[in-house]
C-alpha cells in the first residue's frame, strides 16, 4: 500500500484565538491522556535565500520522560508551535522505515479525513495544519517506545537588517524548548551565500562556527549547542559584505514550485532621509516564574539595544520586580 503523508496549510479566521505551544505524546488505543513529550535529537540548516533564509529543521521525537514502556503502545505525537508572522512553511518530510517521504498538500477537511482513516488502520500519516498567521499544529502517528519518529520541516524566515553591513536571522528556539527532557547536542549549521557571510550568534558571541563537510548538510559552517535552557532567544548575525540599499531576486523551494520574485528598497538610504527610533522597554520580572537572573535579562537587553539602536535614537526603560544598581 502506498504510504500517504498529509500536509495542510490554510488561512485562519480573524476571530480565532491564539493557540498555545506544546509537545504531547498520547496513546490513541486506550485513552486520549497525553504526557509532555521530548525531542531527543535536533538540528537545523540555515541557508540565506535573498530576503528570507531557508530553515530546514530536523526533529527526532521519543518517549523520553513519559511513562510509556509497553513496546506495543501505538502513540501519537502532538505539537503546537509558533513561527513569526512573516515566516512561511514550505515543506514537510516524515521518515518511514529509514526513508524520507515528502508531504502532499490538501484542504483541511480532506486532510483530516485521510489522517483519521490512516490512524484507524495503524499506518503512517503526518498532518501539519496552519491554524493562524503564526500558529501551527503537527500530528504524527504512530510512534512506538522503541521507534522514535523523525521529521524535517522547512520554512522561510525573514532576514532582518541590523546595520548597513550586518543582517540577522531569528532562530525558532521556542520549538526546541518544548521538549520535556532537555535536548542536548543541538547542531546549528549555516550555508552562507555571497554577500551574507561569517555567521556568529548575537547572544552567544563566544560560540564559534567551524567550516565542515557535514554528511547530511554538505559543506557548511556548523556549531553544536550543549544546552539552551538559559536562552530566551537566539539569532544568527551575518556580515552583509555587499552593503547595498536595494535587493532584487528570485526564490523557488523546489522544481515543482513556481517560485516568487523579491524586491527590497531602502528609501531612507537612497533618498538620504534621516531615520530615528523612539522606544520604551518595560521589563516585569517575576523571580519564581523564571529560570533567568536579573543580570541575564539586563545583559540580553543591553546586547539588543547596542545591536539595534545607534546615534540619534531614543531609548527608555522601565523595570518592575528587581532593583537596579547604578
Amino acid at each position: 500500500m502506498k504510504t500517504l503523508l498529509l500536509s495542510l496549510f490554510i488561512l485562519a479566521m480573524s476571530t480565532q484565538l491564539r493557540a498555545q505551544e506544546y509537545l504531547r505524546i498520547g496513546d490513541v488505543q486506550n485513552s486520549w491522556t497525553t504526557y509532555d513529550g521530548s525531542i531527543e535529537h535536533a538540528s537545523m540548516l540555515i541557508t540565506p535565500k535573498g530576503l528570507y533564509a531557508e530553515c530546514q529543521l530536523y526533529l527526532d521525537f521519543s518517549v523520553l520522560c513519559t511513562p510509556f514502556t509497553n513496546p506495543n503502545d501505538s502513540l501519537e505525537v502532538q505539537m503546537g508551535f509558533r513561527l513569526p508572522e512573516a515566516a512561511e512553511v514550505i515543506d514537510l518530510w516524515l521518515w518511514i522505515n529509514g526513508v524520507a517521504v515528502r508531504a502532499d498538500m490538501y484542504d483541511r477537511w480532506t486532510a483530516s479525513q485521510i489522517y483519521e482513516s490512516y490512524v484507524e488502520r495503524r499506518t503512517d500519516p503526518a498532518l501539519l495544519v496552519k491554524q493562524s498567521e503564526t500558529d501551527y499544529e503537527l500530528h504524527i502517528f504512530p510512534m512506538m517506545v522503541n521507534m522514535p519518529r523523525q521529521i524535517k520541516v522547512t520554512f522561510l524566515l525573514p532576514i532582518n537588517k541590523l546595520t548597513g553591513d550586518e543582517s540577522q536571522i531569528m532562530l525558532p528556539m521556542n520549538i526546541l524548548k518544548l521538549s520535556s527532557c532537555p535536548t542536548e547536542g543541538i547542531q546549528i549549521a549555516v550555508k552562507p551565500e555571497q554577500g551574507l557571510e561569517h555567521p556568529t550568534f548575537l547572544e552567544l558571541p563566544q560560540q564559534t562556527f567551524q567550516s565542515v563537510n557535514d554528511p547530511v548538510f554538505g559543506e557548511c559552517f556548523s556549531t553544536t549547542l550543549n544546552t539552551i535552557s538559559q536562552l530566551t532567544a537566539l539569532s544568527i548575525k551575518l556580515d552583509d559584505t555587499d552593503n547595498l540599499n536595494y535587493f532584487i531576486g528570485y526564490h523557488s523551494a523546489n522544481a515543482q514550485d513556481e517560485g516568487e520574485y523579491e524586491m527590497e528598497l531602502d528609501l531612507a538610504e537612497i533618498l538620504g532621509l534621516p531615520v530615528s527610533k523612539k522606544t520604551l522597554f518595560l521589563v516585569d520580572f517575576v523571580d519564581q516564574n523564571s529560570s533567568l537572573t536579573p543580570a541575564h535579562v539586563i545583559s540580553t537587553l543591553k546586547n539588543y539595544v547596542n545591536t539595534w539602536y545607534g546615534e540619534g535614537d531614543s531609548v527608555n526603560f522601565m523595570f518592575s520586580g528587581f532593583l537596579l544598581k547604578r
